[in-house]
């Protein structure tokens, strides 16, 4: 996962003050992404994951960014957008 999570960075890299060049930054992504992870397992990582969540984390804080990520992903996609058998 890790090494796909920084192409985000050529199309989101500032919004504001907040900057996805900065290493606090990749970190909150890379913790919002493995919180994901871990609380879908069924789902996990999934390619594209780190464009939507790099852009909740230009607009707003990490817990919520997770949380919206979560909601996004299980109330408001399409069914299975991000299901397994999309390999």
């Amino acid at each position: 996962m890790e090494d796909r999570l920084f192409r985000v960075l050529v199309a989101f890299l500032t919004v504001g003050s907040a900057s996805l060049q900065d290493p606090a930054m990749q970190d909150r992504l890379f913790r919002v992404l493995v919180a994901f992870s871990r609380h879908r397992p069924q789902v996990g990582y999934c390619q594209s994951m780190n464009f939507v969540a790099a852009f909740l984390l230009l607009v707003m804080e990490e817990e919520a960014a997770f949380w919206t990520l979560v909601t996004l992903v299980e109330d408001i996609l399409c069914a299975d957008v991000y299901a397994p058998s999309l390999e």
